[in-house]
């Protein structure tokens, strides 16, 4: 290697792979184990089918068997398609059915979601036009995890706002504890298990609340100064 039969393939091995490139425009690439790429050009769509797909921007028929059959997972899809009989590729035993992993495990589930948010990420931005990764990335609902965040910075801004009135402090220090400790928990939570569609309205809503809490708060402390100097009331009017 490389070895090439010329009008026909090239043989070659790089970067761990061993690549198959023909002429038609149909490029494999191996690892010698598990892994296998196959891509073609664009002159071939529409004129290919197998365990790929067919190549026709229709999402709903690449589970196709040989025989036009639609299979409901790929595993069974893979099975239609094998050749050469048994011993040329023989099947691996059905696993039986179990539980989700992360189905009982909190931490589990948590480490999953913040490993697969990078999918959710610039990073990856491009790729989403292309491959739904909901397909493929199983989490839990976007409204599930901004509840979650929602829920908590209005317990913290509710239990300052509630301290800071009771003391009488200025509106401005109540802002800066407000948002100190807002800030603090959606990072710590951003870490934990946000992806970036999620942060986006988690911010969103954060704001909202901030907003409206210290807009809350202030005519709140107004309210219980001019009570308690009715003389500044007067002169206001």
């Amino acid at each position: 290697m490389p070895h090439t039969v010329p009008g026909r393939f090239t043989l070659t091995r790089a970067g761990g792979l061993v690549k198959l490139r023909t002429t038609i425009g149909l490029q494999v690439s191996w690892d010698g184990d598990s892994f296998v790429e196959v891509t073609v050009t664009t002159r071939l769509k529409f004129k290919v089918c197998g365990l790929c797909g067919s190549y026709n921007g229709v999402k709903a028929d690449d589970l196709q068997g040989p025989n036009g059959k639609m299979y409901a997972t790929g595993q069974e899809m893979g099975h239609a398609w094998r050749v050469g009989g048994t011993r040329a590729c023989q099947s691996r035993p059905r696993l039986a059915a179990s539980e989700p992993l992360c189905e009982h495990d909190a931490q589990a589930r948590l480490r999953a979601h913040r490993v697969c948010s990078v999918f959710y990420g610039r990073a990856f931005s491009k790729c989403r036009t292309l491959v739904e990764v909901d397909v493929y990335v199983r989490t839990r609902s976007i409204s599930g995890n901004v509840v979650v965040v929602v829920v908590v910075v209005v317990v913290v801004v509710v239990v300052v706002v509630v301290v800071v009135v009771v003391v009488e402090e200025e509106v401005v220090v109540v802002a800066k504890i407000i948002l100190i400790l807002v800030v603090e928990v959606v990072r710590v939570l951003v870490g934990a298990w946000l992806s970036d569609r999620e942060v986006r309205v988690a911010v969103v809503v954060v704001v909202v609340v901030v907003v409206a809490v210290v807009v809350g708060s202030e005519g709140t402390l107004v309210g219980n100064d001019l009570s308690a100097n009715p003389s500044k009331a007067l002169r206001t009017h």
